[in-house]
Order: C-alpha cells, then sequence, then structure tokens
C-alpha cells in the first residue's frame, strides 16, 4: 500500500484537483492522509467531504498551523503504508503516477521523477550521475540540482522511518528539501525521466515566486546549512564517526575533478546545443548566463538544418563529426527528446560527459 500525504495551507480552491488526482490513478491499493495546517480557507470542508465518501481509506488530520514540516509529521505518523508519497494541495498526479513509482520502489527506496509547470516557462533540472549523488553530499556536502519537489517524491517506510520526525521550525516551507537532503545521504535517487504530477505556479507558491527565484541560490545554500547541521547532530546522537562537510558558495577544485568538469557549463567553453524547439531558448540562455560560448546549434529535422537560430546557423547532425574542433561539448537542449538524441550521439561514437552533456548544474 502506498500512503499518500497531502499537505494543505488556505489551498481549497485548489484542493479538490489534488484529491480527485489521487482517487483516479491506475494503481488502486492506496490511502490518504490529508493534513491541514489550521487553514481558514474552508480546506477542512473539503477535506471531509471526501473523508465521508471513503471512509477509512481517506483520513483528515486537523491541526494548528505549524508549517509544512509539521504536516509531514503529523501525516507520517498515522501512514501505514510501506511507500509514502507526497503532494502538494495547489498541484496534481497524472494518472498513473503511483503505477510508475511503485514500480521504482521494487528496487529502490528513494524515487522521484520530473514535472510538468503550469506556466511553461520552467524546465526539470537534473544531473548525469544520480549513482554518485550519495557519495557526492557524504564527501562534499552538496546537494545536486536534480529538482526534486514534494509532489515528485516517495521513500520507502525502512527509509523514511529515518528521517522521520523531521525538525519542523526550520522548515516551515521547504520541508521536501529536508527529505531530499536525508534522503540522498543514504541512498541514491531513481530518478524517473517523465513528467508525472503538475506543478501549479499561481503566484502565491511558497518558495517559487519572481522574488524568491532571485534569492534562490541563498535560501538554497540556506536550507543546505540548516540540513547539514541537523544531520551532523543526528549522525552524532547515533555514534557514527562520519560527519558531513558544510557546503561552500563556490564549489571546490577537488569536487569538479572528482565528478568531471564534463558535466557542468563552464565559462568559456564552446557549447554547441543539439535542439532547437523552445527548450533551446532556455538552455542558451543558461550558457550565456554562466558565461559559455554559443558555437551555434544542431537539429535533425532536415527543414530547420541551415536556418539561422538565436544568431547561429542549424548545423547537420554530420556535420557534429566533422567539425568537432569548433565547438568544446554538445549541450542536448530538448527536455522531450533527450533519450533520442543521446541514444543518436552515442550512435555516432560521442560520449556522455566527454562529447556531450543535457542539464546544465552548478
Amino acid at each position: 500500500m502506498v500512503s499518500v500525504i497531502i499537505d494543505n495551507y488556505n489551498y481549497a480552491c485548489y484542493l479538490h484537483e489534488a484529491v480527485e488526482s489521487v482517487l483516479f490513478q491506475t494503481y488502486k491499493d492506496w490511502e490518504l492522509l490529508l493534513v491541514d495546517d489550521g487553514s481558514s480557507d474552508g480546506s477542512q470542508e473539503v477535506m471531509r467531504r471526501y473523508a465521508a465518501q471513503r471512509p477509512g481509506q481517506i483520513r483528515c488530520i486537523e491541526k494548528e498551523n505549524g508549517g509544512q514540516a509539521s504536516c509531514f509529521n503529523a501525516g507520517f505518523s498515522v501512514a501505514r503504508g510501506e511507500i509514502i508519497a507526497f503532494l502538494d494541495s495547489d498541484d496534481f498526479w497524472f494518472p498513473t503516477k503511483l503505477e510508475r513509482i511503485v514500480k521504482a520502489h521494487e528496487d529502490h527506496s528513494f524515487a522521484a521523477h520530473e514535472k510538468h509547470f503550469s506556466d511553461g516557462t520552467r524546465q526539470n533540472i537534473h544531473t548525469d550521475f544520480n549513482a554518485e549523488r550519495s557519495r557526492i553530499l557524504r564527501t562534499y556536502g552538496v546537494m545536486d540540482s536534480y529538482d526534486i519537489t514534494t509532489s515528485t517524491m516517495s521513500l520507502k517506510r525502512e527509509l523514511a522511518e529515518k528521517i522521520f520526525p523531521m525538525p519542523e521550525e526550520d522548515f516551515r516551507i521547504c520541508a521536501d528539501h529536508y527529505v531530499n537532503f536525508v534522503a540522498t545521504y543514504y541512498e541514491n535517487v531513481c530518478y524517473l525521466h517523465e513528467k508525472l504530477s503538475y506543478y501549479r505556479i499561481h503566484g502565491a507558491n511558497g518558495f517559487v515566486t519572481k522574488s524568491s527565484e532571485i534569492k534562490s541560490t541563498f535560501a538554497n545554500q540556506s536550507l543546505d546549512y540548516a540540513c547539514v547541521e541537523y544531520m551532523n547532530a543526528k549522525l552524532q546522537k547515533e555514534g557514527a564517526a562520519e560527519r558531513i562537510p558544510h557546503r561552500s558558495f563556490r564549489l571546490t577544485d577537488a569536487l569538479w575533478a572528482d565528478i568531471g568538469e564534463g558535466f557542468a557549463i563552464r565559462s568559456g567553453k564552446r557549447y554547441l546545443l543539439y535542439g532547437t524547439g523552445n527548450d533551446s531558448y532556455r538552455f542558451a540562455r543558461s550558457v550565456i548566463e554562466r558565461e559559455g560560448i554559443l558555437a551555434g546549434f544542431c537539429d535533425s529535422d532536415p527543414r530547420r538544418q541551415g536556418l539561422v537560430h538565436h544568431a547561429k546557423r542549424v548545423w547537420k547532425p554530420e556535420e557534429l563529426l566533422s567539425r568537432r574542433e569548433e565547438y568544446d561539448r554538445i549541450l542536448i537542449a530538448s527536455i522531450q527528446y533527450y533519450p533520442e538524441i543521446a541514444a543518436k550521439l552515442e550512435s555516432m561514437g560521442l560520449h556522455r560527459g566527454s562529447d556531450y552533456i543535457y542539464t546544465p548544474v552548478f
């Protein structure tokens, strides 16, 4: 059984859509825990109606306002499932979400996936070295750029019991960051390159707003610092000799040497972007913001080859080998067609890391 925890604070206008997305899952062995954090907008009435429709399978927890971490704690304290999945009340899941993560959890304790952003302007960010994720965190205190948020993450009970109860005061918002951090310490994530949830951007999000995005780098640094403090205290209490180092604002040369420079956009390096769709503008902007050099574009579609895109001529794929000296790495600039493009590049003898990368990280 999967225990689904929906945390809610004054989102009565969205809550029904979140709950309905659970009801219409193709996987049916679940319980739903609706945790209200002292709302004043009628959210409790919405929750009670759903609980009355499915007594036992849907349960309500009504508590005083304490923040997201307190909701997670309250939900987990009564959860009965072997898998714990989280859903923010202003988001919703696509119908096969639970079916896909249950399959992933056959071999993994920690799972996550991509999401669809409601405003269409953001991209999922993840790295190519998820098998190294836990080791990097343990060694350098660094959380890589996986975009794991509440509605995309799930845990096996054995792993969740190492995390909960979690500290509440420092994580009134962004409690998902703490769960992600501690879970990563213990386990590498199984990251599904499938959009299984809908992330609603509505202007009143607790973290993703125009003002918070400007400060996001510093906010994440602060969150990481708090996570390291709590995790080290936990390790000390358990008598473990290991401690996690605090993250610095600039990554160390040792880390770059360890994970390989090829997985990041670096200043002064020349990047040829494969893909000329809507995603390509965001990827091009990432290159420019990181002071990389935009060498040009490539596309498999013959109709686009030879055209000018972002002030650069679009190459044919067969030019990638004959003009290899004109770029340092290929950056796959398409979220939708990443697997197909990567397979094509590999078939041409080009290799991930040394010849091409996917998502801009660090």
